[in-house]
């Protein structure tokens, strides 16, 4: 997954890198990645990667909270978790 973090108000372009995401389908609309449980549509497919814009962070578990892991459903309603320690960071925006 690149890059692995992002803004809280979400909105980062994230590229998801792997094997089968078209396997199912190669329908966008029905593929979902969710972050922390927030999910989202998935802008393109492809058989080795998927792109997402990510959701604003739902909130809670204070500064180490805001490292969510990462879901994908193929089909729109089954999620299964992304490989082992694929992790994404939600940042405060600095002044």
């Amino acid at each position: 997954m690149r890059p692995s973090g992002g803004f809280i108000d979400g909105g980062t372009t994230v590229t998801l890198g792997g094997t089968g995401f078209d396997s199912f389908n190669s329908m966008p609309n029905n593929t979902l990645a969710a972050f922390g449980g927030a999910a989202e549509r998935v802008l393109s497919v492809a058989p080795t990667e998927a792109v997402v814009q990510t959701p604003p962070f739902a909130g809670g578990g204070g500064e180490a909270g805001r490292t969510v892991g990462l879901q994908l459903s193929l089909n729109g309603v089954d999620f299964e978790d992304a490989a082992d320690g694929v992790l994404f960071r939600y940042y405060e925006h600095t002044t």
